[in-house]
């Protein structure tokens, strides 16, 4: 059997050997016993000390020393920092060794932790290594966590690491999670994974654990990624929730021209005329940018070519002033109606007044009047 005494004399744990293959497993299994990780104990065996790498032997009789931080330069501390930014296990390792707190920082330099500079650029090993001597999951860099910065970047393998050692997966100041970072930027696995662990915390789903915060499903619309839109859909979250500036995600997605999340938000049944705060919907910003794929896809779904926004402005009329004639043309085959805006101008006179002659031609031409321009032409002089 393996004895482990305290400096004290007392006996703190026996173990058989065949568990343990070596000093660094040994020094693990202590540390629930002493309370400090590995890189600061010390087993000592005939007044030699073991390094972890040294295989046990049975019968034997060790005792732990636990250490205090070594103390600490400026120096010590940024080379720390730097051996945890490039990514070498071998460096971090020694210098954990003496025992330096991972906690510290170069406050008269970069700020960032050994942590976070090594989450941002996806250094699983020296990740582990800091997590295993209690680095700080919480410590924010620029408000961001190392989750956060993880997260961002798509390193999947440390977003799990660093899941698994209980980091928070809450919002920095600018109310975005890492879950906010993963769809911007289009990581779906490191999406799905961090849903999975909101749908695991305490019992809320998505909808309770993101309210108050920024809408996810309009900025990953926005980003036209169609893989994360379809995983938070899966996931229930309000698709016609608008974001700050009053677009809903069909709306986003119209705005930059993203014709494959403008028909997974249409197939998931987002309201194809759900109006931004101004009365925009997604046909009258994909008309005004000239988006015709978007467009077609939006009258195909049997969106309303004669809403009109607080302006009194509808999809016909800003592609007139615009000079987009093929949507245009497109409006007028699904019979769009010219309708005048709140100051009484018409799409033909802006699309005259702009120049655009041969779209003046074809509103001129082929459009028939709208229904109040019917009554009014019928009404008695």
């Amino acid at each position: 059997m393996l004895h482990v005494w305290r400096i004290s004399g007392d006996e703190l744990a026996v173990f058989p050997p065949e568990q343990l293959s070596s000093v660094r497993a040994l020094k693990r299994r202590l540390e629930p016993l002493c309370g400090l990780p590995r890189f600061r104990q010390r087993l000592h065996q005939n007044g030699s000390d073991l390094e972890d790498d040294a295989e046990l032997s049975a019968p034997s009789h060790l005792q732990l020393v636990l250490l205090p931080f070594a103390g600490t330069s400026q120096e010590q501390v940024k080379e720390l920092r730097a051996a945890s930014a490039s990514g070498s296990g071998l460096k971090v390792e020694g210098i954990l060794q003496r025992p330096q707190d991972p906690n510290l920082v170069d406050e008269g330099g970069d700020a960032s932790s050994p942590l976070f500079a090594a989450s941002q650029r996806g250094h699983l090993e020296v990740v582990q290594k800091l997590l295993e001597a209690k680095a700080d999951l919480r410590r924010r860099e620029d408000s961001d966590t190392p989750l956060h910065a993880a997260s961002a970047d798509g390193h999947l393998e440390v977003v799990s690491a660093l899941l698994e050692a209980r980091a928070e997966s809450k919002s920095n100041p600018l109310r975005l999670t890492p879950l906010h970072l993963a769809s911007a930027s289009g990581h779906v696995e490191v999406a799905r994974l961090l849903l999975q662990r909101m749908a695991r915390e305490g019992g809320r789903d998505p909808k309770q654990h993101l309210q108050g915060l920024l809408p996810l499903l309009p900025m990953a619309s926005a980003y036209g990624h169609t893989a994360i839109i379809r995983l938070l859909l899966e996931a229930k979250v309000d698709k016609d929730l608008s974001d700050p500036l009053g677009l809903t995600p069909l709306c986003a997605a119209a705005q930059f021209g993203h014709v494959d999340a403008v028909r997974a938000l249409l197939e998931a049944g987002a309201d194809r005329d759900h109006g931004s705060h101004r009365g925009l919907t997604p046909l009258q910003v994909a008309s005004a940018q000239g988006h015709v794929a978007i467009v077609k896809l939006l009258l195909q779904a049997r969106a309303c070519s004669e809403k009109r926004d607080s302006r009194g402005l509808t999809a016909l009329w800003v592609a007139s002033q615009k000079g987009h004639g093929d949507v245009v043309r497109m409006l007028l085959d699904a019979g769009a109606t010219d309708q005048a805006n709140n100051l009484g101008q018409s799409a033909l006179s802006v699309a005259s007044q702009e120049g655009h002659a041969e779209i003046a031609r074809c509103l001129a031409t082929g459009l028939r009047p709208a229904p109040e321009a019917t009554l009014l032409s019928r009404s008695p002089q």
